[in-house]
């Protein structure tokens, strides 16, 4: 196993999705994930896409767009996660992801992720339910526009 940088590893203490891991459970997590870069403009990916990857955000920002609107309904900044629909279900993208500013990603493959999952139960019972409670309140936020 390559060693982790301690830089990486102060980042993924302070992501919301990884509260509550050890630091060899946020180094295995970190071994699978990569870094992707997009510049302002570039979609992360498209409605339709297979959903293969969850996306946290390190810096910068994403804005979310629905089939056939062209206003954004969410804007996800450093520290959120996004893509995270398809991450859990495998089905297609239902939005489309756009960088609104020059922005760094960690993606983290689903496939990866299940069979690290499989290996550390209590790591796999962690993440999913701090995704939970980020789907939670993005859900909540967006009745509240809504209402």
């Amino acid at each position: 196993m390559a060693v982790v940088s301690a830089a990486l590893l102060k980042l993924f203490h302070a992501l919301p999705i990884f509260v509550g891991l050890t630091d060899p459970e946020l180094g295995a997590i970190a071994q699978l994930s990569n870094q992707k870069l997009y510049p302002a403009g570039e979609a992360v990916f498209n409605d339709g896409d297979p959903g293969v990857e969850a996306y946290v955000v390190v810096r910068g920002g994403i804005d979310i767009f629905l089939p056939g609107h062209t206003e954004a309904v969410a804007r996800i900044c450093s520290g959120q996660i996004f893509g995270e629909l398809a991450f859990l279900d495998g089905q297609p993208r239902t939005a489309k992801a756009v960088a609104v500013e020059p922005t760094i990603l960690l993606a983290i493959p689903r496939d990866a992720f299940d069979g690290l999952r499989t290996m550390e139960p209590r790591l796999g019972m962690v993440v999913m339910q701090n995704i939970a409670q980020d789907l939670s309140a993005k859900l909540r936020a967006v009745n509240q526009r809504l209402a």
